[in-house]
């Protein structure tokens, strides 16, 4: 899941090759290549986040909890803050939805 002041768009690299970018208003971004090559396809991150081993770590969270369907995840705003938690909105596993702060709040 990317941070919710991420925004993605398609661009290309400066091979022409066709690419995925995910942008943040932090100055972070991450340029996937779309086209594999013998290792895969080609990740580049920059700026102060690395945006997409934050992809990678949701698919993991994803996989390893067994690949949990859409009504396992909740989202809680209150006027202090928002989150999306997984299976119990005060359990452990809940990530901040705050633009300001995109750190999992607890794990």
């Amino acid at each position: 899941m990317a941070p919710p002041d991420v925004t993605r768009g398609l661009g290309t690299d400066e091979g022409g090759h066709a690419t995925l970018d995910l942008v943040a208003d932090d100055g972070s971004r991450a340029e996937i290549g779309l086209t594999p090559g013998p290792d895969g396809h080609r990740v580049r991150q920059f700026g102060p986040r690395r945006l997409w081993d934050r992809v990678e770590d949701a698919i993991t969270f994803w996989t390893d909890s067994g690949r949990p369907s859409y009504e396992q995840f909740g989202v809680t705003a209150t006027l202090h803050e928002q989150y999306v938690w997984f299976d119990d909105p005060t359990g452990p596993k809940r990530w901040s939805l705050s633009t300001a702060d995109t750190r999992q709040v607890a794990s």
